[in-house]
């Protein structure tokens, strides 16, 4: 699926038309209603810190997640696949190096302390978690706004259009899709399972600026292109086809003393920080860029 995915976003296969940069600027707290969005039990932003809400207009106490591992118990759930873990599966992942007792302890009141705080100072009490046949998952019955879920069907919306030939389709859904990415997955938190899907959503996220920057240099709109290409390098400053393609954008415009700035800070970050010099076909880019 993965690789699938990855294909269908690759810029050179599809010919498409950017849209002006989102230029609303985000924020990891801030929550973003629209007249058109659809009412949901709950919502849940992953993409960066995380948000959790039912309603934006009656947030939860400032005090309801006084456990983070209940919240972050409640995300692993959330984000496990058809929204259910075994409850074997939650101790191994949350209170693995704890003895039984400590776990016998802990265990059920950190669940409770998950339904007390998804019911924090709302009028109408709801069970959003529910023990079934040795697991606990999400109440089907009620309806979520999950970020994560909702990026990678963009992905895959972008791939349906992509087999479609609907290029305007194509870069709707990937450029909806960039949009959701308000960061790393659960930002600030370093366990294991979240690391792990940290790096799927990076990669795809990582992917999807390429190509947004690939269709913009082909469009020659080249504001867009260095926009996206500046997000790109802002996590990964190493990306040496990022920054040839910036210098392309550069000498397209005949800007020659840009291409050679660009060359040289691309020479000094690698030499700083990792001890190297640039690849001998990112040498090669450049000489052909400044003659």
């Amino acid at each position: 699926m993965r690789e699938s995915i990855n294909q269908t976003i690759k810029a050179e296969r599809v010919t498409l038309k950017p849209k002006k940069p989102d230029s609303v600027q985000r924020s990891a707290f801030s929550v973003q209603t629209s007249e058109s969005a659809p009412v949901v039990d709950l919502t849940l932003k992953l993409l960066g810190h995380v948000e959790i809400y039912r309603d934006p207009t009656k947030q939860f106490a400032p005090d309801a997640w006084t456990t983070r591992r209940a919240r972050d118990i409640f995300c692993f759930i959330a984000t496990s696949r058809h929204r259910r873990v075994d409850k074997d599966v939650l101790i191994d992942t949350f209170w693995a190096d704890s003895e039984i007792e400590v776990v016998e302890k802990n265990f059920h009141p950190t669940i409770s302390h998950v339904r007390k705080a998804l019911n924090s100072r709302q009028t109408i009490k709801q069970n959003f978690i529910l023990y079934r046949d040795g697991a606990y998952q999400l109440n089907s019955e009620l309806t979520y706004s999950i970020d994560t879920e909702e990026f990678s069907r963009f992905i895959a919306e972008a791939e349906k259009a992509h087999l479609e030939k609907d290029s305007d389709r194509v870069w709707e859904n990937v450029e909806a899709a960039h949009r959701l990415y308000r960061g790393d997955f659960m930002a600030g938190i370093y366990e294991d399972w979240a690391e792990e899907l940290r790096g799927f959503y990076r990669e795809q996220h990582s992917r999807i600026l390429k190509s947004m920057t690939k269709f913009a240099f082909k469009e020659k709109n080249w504001v867009q292109a260095l926009h996206y290409s500046a997000e790109i390098l802002r996590d990964d400053p190493y990306r040496e086809d990022i920054h040839a393609l910036i210098m392309r954008v550069y000498a397209a415009q005949g800007k020659r003393s840009a291409v050679k700035d660009q060359y040289e800070k691309l020479q000094k970050i690698l030499k700083t920080e990792l001890g190297v010099e640039p690849a001998v076909a990112t040498k090669r880019i450049f000489q052909e860029l400044f003659k």
